[in-house]
């Protein structure tokens, strides 16, 4: 274990960090939305997996850092502080995403489910509906919780850090070379 970790970033860096990789990672699905017809869903969804997880495990596995925490001046550190391994990271990132976007998939199950043909009217209406505020809800509720323990840890750890044995800390400014 390094003897002396450097600060864990500020919440502000880590916000503005996921904001221009989500942006990144979206800037693909730009021209899909522009074709004239729809691709099929399971294309895109695995073509988004391929690219979501090949961007973060170059990006920052391999060089350190993904762009957006290279602009903020963040770094992904495994618990010892030293960079974290390709596996560490795309399970980071999948508990990031996975999180709560398990309790929305639950709820757009049950309510394809309910509204489908035979099913019983108003009865099946206020099932759907129940399910996507508890899901809204518990996504809402995990991102509160991750919030909630990045704010109180003293690394600053988020759920998924915790969970995958990471932590985001400010990168120091690397000497100028010549």
């Amino acid at each position: 274990m390094r003897e002396v970790l450097p600060p864990p970033a500020p919440f502000s860096a880590r916000f503005f960090a996921r904001i221009v990789d989500t942006a990144v990672l979206n800037a693909p699905a730009l021209p899909l939305a522009l074709l004239p017809v729809e691709p099929p869903r399971l294309v895109v969804i695995g073509l988004s997996m391929v690219l979501f997880a090949a961007y973060f495990w170059v990006s920052q596995a391999r060089l350190g850092a993904s762009p957006g925490k290279r602009l903020a001046g963040v770094r992904v550190l495994d618990r010892d502080g030293y960079t974290a391994s390709p596996a560490r990271v795309i399970c980071r990132e999948l508990v990031f995403s996975a999180l709560p976007s398990v309790a929305m998939a639950a709820a757009g199950f049950v309510t394809v489910v309910t509204l489908m043909p035979g099913a019983d009217g108003f009865e099946s209406l206020g099932v759907a509906l129940l399910a996507i505020v508890v899901g809204v809800l518990a996504s809402i509720s995990v991102c509160i919780l991750t919030l909630a323990l990045m704010w109180t840890d003293p690394c600053r750890r988020a759920l998924h850090d915790r969970i995958v044995g990471t932590r985001v800390i400010k990168d120091p400014p690397r000497p100028a070379t010549a």
